[in-house]
């Protein structure tokens, strides 16, 4: 798959799995991203160079609509025929949450996996982090599912 690609093939998946993004739970949408991870490869994107990684981020932000709490994962690729900023490009899944006492208690942060060998790991980390442990039985105000080149 060309990164270009990527918003296009993972809404197909989700369709596949009769899930629509707009009634994904927090759980349920980063699963899904983890496995469109571990199933799908992009093309000239150097794995092994963090060519294709993934981030998991969370914490309260403003988009210009107000506050709100954001968890989100998102998959970078960079594409090794470019150069600089031209190479990078993103596809962000995310959760917006209305900011809550104890969303907002929640110190901001991310992290990141660099390849598919760091999944299981990472994995691990996101579903006992406290952002997706507090969010995972609130429906989120919004989900959102967007590609950008940097």
């Amino acid at each position: 798959m060309k990164p270009s690609e990527s918003k296009h093939e993972f809404q197909a998946r989700l369709e596949r799995q009769l899930r629509e993004l707009s009634s994904l739970s927090v759980i349920d949408g980063i699963n899904a991203m983890f496995e469109f991870y571990r199933d799908v490869r992009a093309t000239d994107c150097d794995i092994e160079g963090d060519g294709d990684m993934l981030l998991f981020q969370w914490g309260i932000y403003d988009f210009g609509h107000g506050e709100h709490f954001l968890v989100d994962v998102t998959r970078q690729f960079i594409d090794s025929r470019l150069e600089d900023d031209d190479a990078i490009s993103q596809l962000h899944l995310s959760f917006l949450h209305t900011p809550e006492a104890s969303l907002v208690a929640i110190e901001a942060g991310d992290r990141w996996c660099t390849s598919p060998t760091e999944l299981p790991g990472f994995e691990v980390f996101v579903r006992s982090h406290s952002a997706l442990l507090r969010t995972r039985l609130l429906a989120p105000k919004r989900v959102t599912l967007e590609y950008d080149e940097v």
